[in-house]
């Protein structure tokens, strides 16, 4: 669902790159990990892991690829994974 998060900001925002800090309020205020507390994701924002690469899991480096990293670095989507998340965009909002 990040990959949704960074999609809208795109496509919204004219944003290609989303602050981490941003992607991680959004993926907090998604709920995203409602009811999916474990100890793997609890253990990693104690050791100070953003919520979004937490969130990002298997995808960081081959969907989500993070860049510079001043101010926590950004994220941004690859080309493939932004097809995909529209794809998945279209597909919720036909369902809706």
């Amino acid at each position: 669902m990040i990959t949704l998060v960074l999609l809208g900001n795109k496509l919204l925002l004219g944003m290609d790159e989303t602050p981490v800090k941003t992607a991680s309020y959004a993926v907090q205020k998604s709920n995203v990990f409602s009811g999916m507390y474990s100890f793997g994701i609890l253990g990693a924002m104690m050791t100070g892991q953003e919520l979004a690469e937490v969130a990002a899991g298997d995808y960081m480096g081959s969907l989500i690829i993070k860049v510079g990293l001043a101010r926590g670095g950004m994220l941004r989507l690859t080309p493939s994974a932004a097809e995909k998340a529209a794809e998945l965009a279209a597909d919720l909002i036909r369902r809706a």
